[in-house]
């Protein structure tokens, strides 16, 4: 991700941590980034706001985007759920897609 891709995705993700504070305080909001390598954040809407946004502001671009690393992460998730009710996920990248 470089330049104003990477800035309108952090910020819709802010838009979304804020919505999930104020309108669903029950859900949780849990955040996988991925380029060459992924990681799962758990429950970002349960930190602190000045936590969360500092998580979501170490976000960079310029490496690939591999969506594999992230479906696997999403596996891993669901797997490691006793009970999951709902899910929703959303795909943001401004990258080109390396399988």
């Amino acid at each position: 991700m470089e330049g104003n891709n990477i800035d309108q995705s952090k910020a819709v993700i802010k838009m979304l941590l804020n919505f999930f504070k104020s309108s669903l305080p029950d859900a949780s909001l849990s955040l996988i980034t991925f380029d060459v390598t992924s990681t799962l954040t758990k429950d970002l809407n349960k930190m602190s706001l000045p936590q969360a946004e500092s998580i979501i502001d170490k976000i960079e671009a310029g490496k690939s985007t591999f969506f594999t690393g992230a479906l696997l992460k999403i596996k891993e998730f669901i797997d490691n759920k006793d009970f999951l009710k709902d899910l929703t996920i959303i795909f943001m990248t401004d990258g080109d897609i390396v399988i």
